[in-house]
């Protein structure tokens, strides 16, 4: 994967202090294939990105961005299901 840009950028802290770092990237595939808009959110220990995100997720209260961060996992958006 190719980073071709990296967007806004916001850190939250939640109520036991752990802090995290949401930052908006555009990746492409080594094939050229069109860049794909990922929310990454990561801390000392943890990394998650979440492929479907809220456009305007830098305006969203802490506690909001919090729960979108602790929410369940997303598979990539071309991952085959069980189903196929």
């Amino acid at each position: 994967m190719n980073i071709q840009h990296q967007g806004a950028c916001r850190d939250v802290a939640d109520t036991q202090g752990k802090k995290w770092r949401v930052r908006e990237m555009e990746m492409s595939e080594g094939d050229g294939s069109a860049a794909r808009k990922s929310l990454i959110a990561l801390n000392e220990m943890v990394i998650r990105r979440f492929w479907s995100f809220p456009a305007g997720w830098q305006e969203l209260s802490d506690r909001a961005l919090l729960a979108l961060i602790d929410g369940p996992a997303q598979p990539h958006p071309e991952a085959m299901s069980d189903n196929d």
